[in-house]
């Protein structure tokens, strides 16, 4: 199993942890010399993979030296990390362990690392021979790891470019459109809808904040009475203005949603982003009509639905969320929670709902779902939608009975 393991520490290492092959080896090719390299932080990690049976320990040691001298040879400034893994059959030899000890045994370089890891196939052990750099990229446990995904059909190595080729195939975007026209249209229609609200207020000499309640605001007692259009107009009102101020709740929530509406609808469709963002909107009212007696409007919770769209995103392609979005997205959507409850007057329950809702429905419609009966994704949606009917039928409850 030692050639196997081997071609699988190599593939993984390519396809799974972003290194790139430093020798270009063929499928008909049995060297036992393999090397990846991988810039990570501004720091350079060379790994070289050997099967330790097949050198002797001359050889070992006088490659080691050799490493020494190259890591002399190359300036400071890039951090460099070089790193030998040896791969024996069973337990290394007295004399082999003494080798490596001695071709360890150069001087400290700043800047310049060398490591060494012996790999045991039959006892599955993994030990360190150098600790001259504490960063190894986690490549010990890593190395354990593979002993438990050794693919076993791996007697030779695979055709590196259709390697390269897989990788780039599983970090690859799929986008669905390549213009996000609702996204556009939506921020055309919140735009329109505040100006229609304002002229309507100023002609007819009524509060802009009153207006808002004629058309569609958040109320519960006028809900709870049947008006259950009111769960989803708020979707597409303001609040404000102040007299002579910028509209500011207009303003934030058209330029999140244009940022995130850009992400969300390219990755997800049109059709499947409408129903992202609606849905998400529709339970972030349903969120605040069970614990936010006061009136509310705005899109804050359906632009939270597409935060929610994308978690879901990074739990379906993880490779790619972690690639492009990552922590960038998570912090972001961390701090905005953050502000929606330090912040007195931000009704954070639509926020939250709207989280959940996108998240829900992300997770019913899915990405790619080309080989998925319509009926499995139909099915998930109609349990999204009973959620959220479920949730308004407990608000309903709650609701004092109308005089």
């Amino acid at each position: 199993m030692k050639k196997p393991y081997l071609n699988t520490v190599y593939t993984h290492l390519i396809l799974r942890r972003d290194y790139e092959p430093v020798n270009v080896v063929g499928e008909s090719s049995d060297q036992d010399f393999l090397m990846v390299q991988k810039y990570r932080n501004e720091a350079i990690f060379l790994v070289q993979l050997i099967d330790g049976d097949q050198v002797a320990p001359a050889s070992i040691q006088s490659k080691l030296k050799q490493d020494y001298d190259f890591l002399l040879a190359n300036d400071a400034k890039q951090v460099l990390h070089m790193i030998e893994v040896l791969i024996f059959n069973e337990t290394p030899s007295r004399e082999m362990v003494t080798a490596i000890e001695a071709g360890l045994a150069g001087q400290n370089i700043a800047r310049r690392y060398l490591s060494c890891f012996t790999v045991n196939m039959s006892e599955q052990m993994v030990m360190r021979q150098s600790r001259s750099s504490i960063d190894t990229d986690g490549l010990e446990q890593f190395l354990k790891t593979r002993f438990h995904e050794v693919d076993p059909t791996l007697d030779v190595l695979p055709d590196i470019g259709s390697l390269l080729a897989k990788r780039k195939q599983e970090y690859t975007i799929a986008l669905k459109v390549h213009k996000p026209t609702l996204t556009y249209a939506l921020v055309g229609i919140n735009i329109a809808v505040w100006v229609f609200i304002f002229a309507y207020a100023n002609l007819f000499h009524y509060d802009f904040n009153y207006v808002n309640l004629i058309f569609g605001a958040k109320v519960n007692k006028l809900i709870a009475a049947g008006e259950y259009w009111r769960l989803v107009t708020p979707i597409f009102l303001h609040a404000g203005p102040f007299p002579y101020i910028l509209p500011m709740h207009l303003m934030v929530n058209c330029y999140s949603l244009f940022i995130l509406g850009n992400i969300v609808e390219r990755i997800f469709g049109h059709v499947k982003y409408a129903l992202i963002y609606f849905i998400a909107g529709i339970f972030g009212n349903i969120a605040s009509f069970i614990f936010i007696p006061q009136s509310g409007v705005g899109a804050s919770g359906a632009i939270f639905g597409l935060f929610g769209a994308l978690i879901y995103y990074g739990v379906e392609q993880p490779k790619i969320f972690k690639k492009y979005f990552g922590s960038g997205v998570v912090s972001t959507i961390v701090l905005n929670i953050a502000l929606t409850l330090l912040i007195p007057g931000i009704d954070y329950t639509a926020h939250l709902g709207g989280l959940a809702g996108g998240f829900l429905t992300a997770y019913a419609v899915k990405v790619n779902d080309e080989t998925e009966k319509s009926r499995e994704r139909w099915v998930r949606l109609g349990l999204v939608i009973l959620i959220g009917v479920v949730a308004f039928y407990y608000g309903l409850t709650q609701m004092p009975k109308l005089s």
